[in-house]
């Protein structure tokens, strides 16, 4: 076990971070430039691992010829690198063995991969439920019209309208359910159409023209997510300043939310030409009785770890997708939580309902191989004075520096 130690003095401290490029824009990004020239950039040194499976496994794709037989690529426990290729490789010439990790090869790849093969694409997998590994025969596919449930993943959307434009007919997708995540899909849309594809969306579908990428951006975003457990901090200790050197509120990515939601603890947010800058008021705004995350569940962890920090009773709705991810969110934070001494109840797979307790204290937490649960609990030890934490390297998942940029906030891995 790691011990993670508060070691900060009283007073008022403001601090500058750079926070890391955001791995749901550059994901797609890379995605976009492969199916325009068929090359791939390297990921730059110490871009979150996300980036640079994405980057690597593109990369052996472009250098893949079909006489070479199968090329096995391995997406580890990269989300949006095993769904996005999927539909990638459903449209590139070649013989593929998508696998992953332990944890990836049982979340869902059903929709995207029936949506595929509705569209004529070849995906084999030994599974009833589809799940990697797939074997994949990639092939131009004509397009048309698919139907895709959408209350699970919305990268399932984002994959299939990023390869629509190499189809003949283009393709109009009709999402069936309530959309999860929406604001991801919102991103693939304006990212398509600034470079170039006819792209038309509603609530329920979206109808993209065949066409060619034109220019893609080549700037990198921070990321806003990773700026989540900043919130969190912030939350805890008034007398905290935050500047974000690197960040840019422009609307562009839907965990921008985080601003809106950390608002009722005190926390404020500016923005200048030189970035983002968050800071305590010290005045708590009057509390929501509920809270959905529907449309931003990778904020909820951090949410729910503030709730217990400031010892604040809420129901949290919009939480379903969090048991699909690197792990089940949803028991993570119960346990981490509960091993501190706070209070949570997990009504149903989509609602939580946070107490009040006497008191956190210190005690061990397990990350459970999730950079999101990382940055949940790494804040708390404001009021536990110290954590045992297992395995601190979870974080380069989307966020390298993360302790070593706590440090700067007295906050010591040691």
């Amino acid at each position: 076990m790691n011990r993670l130690s508060c070691l900060s003095k009283p007073g008022v401290r403001e601090i500058c971070v750079g926070l890391p490029e955001s791995k749901s824009l550059a994901n797609r990004l890379m995605v976009m430039r492969f199916l325009k020239d068929g090359i791939a950039e390297d990921a730059a040194p110490g871009s979150p691992d996300d980036m640079v499976i994405m980057s690597r496994l593109l990369r052996k794709v472009a250098a893949h010829r079909r006489a070479d037989g199968y090329l096995t690529l391995d997406c580890g426990a990269a989300g949006t690198v095993s769904r996005f290729l999927t539909a990638v490789l459903s449209v590139t010439d070649g013989q593929f063995i998508l696998k992953g990790s332990e944890r990836m090869q049982q979340r869902p790849m059903k929709p995207l991969v029936d949506a595929l093969r509705q569209l004529g694409a070849t995906i084999e997998s030994e599974t009833p439920d589809d799940l990697l590994p797939l074997v994949i025969t990639g092939r131009e596919l004509d397009g048309g019209r698919v139907d895709v449930d959408a209350n699970i993943s919305s990268q399932f959307i984002s994959a299939l309208i990023m390869i629509a434009p190499a189809m003949k007919r283009g393709l109009f997708v009709r999402m069936k359910g309530n959309l999860v995540s929406e604001p991801y899909v919102h991103m693939t849309v304006r990212l398509m159409r600034e470079a170039g594809i006819r792209v038309m969306a509603d609530e329920q579908a979206i109808n993209v023209s065949p066409g060619l990428y034109q220019d893609i951006l080549n700037n990198g975003y921070a990321d806003w997510s990773a700026a989540a457990p900043w919130y969190e901090l912030v939350a805890f200790d008034p007398e905290l300043k935050v500047h974000f050197k690197n960040l840019n509120s422009d609307g562009f990515q839907g965990d921008e939310k985080v601003r809106d939601l950390f608002r009722c603890f005190g926390v404020v947010t500016t923005s200048s030409g030189t970035g983002v800058t968050i800071f305590n008021t010290g005045k708590n705004v009057e509390i929501p009785s509920m809270v959905d995350f529907t449309e931003c569940p990778d904020l909820a962890p951090c949410y729910l770890a503030t709730l217990a920090g400031l010892n604040i009773s809420q129901r949290i709705n919009g939480l379903k997708t969090l048991r699909l991810k690197e792990t089940d969110r949803l028991t993570a934070i119960q346990e981490g939580i509960r091993e501190l001494g706070g209070l949570v109840e997990i009504l149903n797979d989509d609602t939580v309902l946070t107490g009040r307790h006497q008191g956190l204290h210190h005690g061990k937490v397990s990350f459970c191989d999730d950079h999101r649960i990382a940055f949940a609990f790494a804040p708390l030890v404001v009021y536990t004075g110290h954590l045992f934490i297992d395995d601190p390297l979870v974080v380069v998942k989307s966020y390298p520096d993360f302790f070593k940029h706590l440090s700067k906030a007295g906050i010591v891995l040691e």
